[in-house]
């Protein structure tokens, strides 16, 4: 074995090495991103929920707003004019609409925090959303839409 071979072939094996610790990284990455994502989708459809919930029990508001969703979208809908606001949930962005007439469009990305243990959700201006502030928007929306 020459200095020349056995350099090389060292050389090679740093390579893989730090191949492999990327894949390893990635795969990581890419697991936090989807076991996060889907927690922090659910949150965000529980506020929704939460949301509804409180203005339908204010007086004279009773069943104004219905919610229907699953793991991967979301519905919200004002009963009285049938308008409603549609949300859904893929790997790593989180998409709301308007439909019937209402005017929202919302395109947000789930992003790894800088330790990469969690994830945010960030706006097209690369803002952190707050889901509070989120769901009030979209009812107020919701709420302007229907004439109210």
């Amino acid at each position: 074995m020459s200095d020349w071979s056995e350099k090389a072939a060292s050389l090679s094996r740093e390579r893989q090495k730090v191949n492999e610790d990327k894949t390893s990284k990635s795969l990581q990455d890419r697991n936090t991103l989807d076991n996060k994502g889907r927690a922090l989708w659910s949150t965000l459809r529980h506020t929704l929920g939460k949301k509804c919930e409180e203005f339908n029990a204010e007086p004279g508001n009773a069943g104004l707003f219905s919610l229907h969703g699953n793991l991967s979208q979301v519905t919200v809908t004002f009963t009285l004019q049938k308008e409603m606001i549609q949300g859904t949930f893929e790997s790593d962005t989180v998409h709301f609409s308007g439909k019937n007439g209402v005017k929202y469009e919302v395109l947000l990305l789930l992003k790894l925090t800088p330790d990469g243990l969690d994830v945010w959700l960030f706006d097209g201006l690369d803002r952190p959303v707050d889901l509070e502030q989120l769901a009030n928007d979209v009812i107020e929306t919701l709420l302007r839409a229907g004439g109210r």
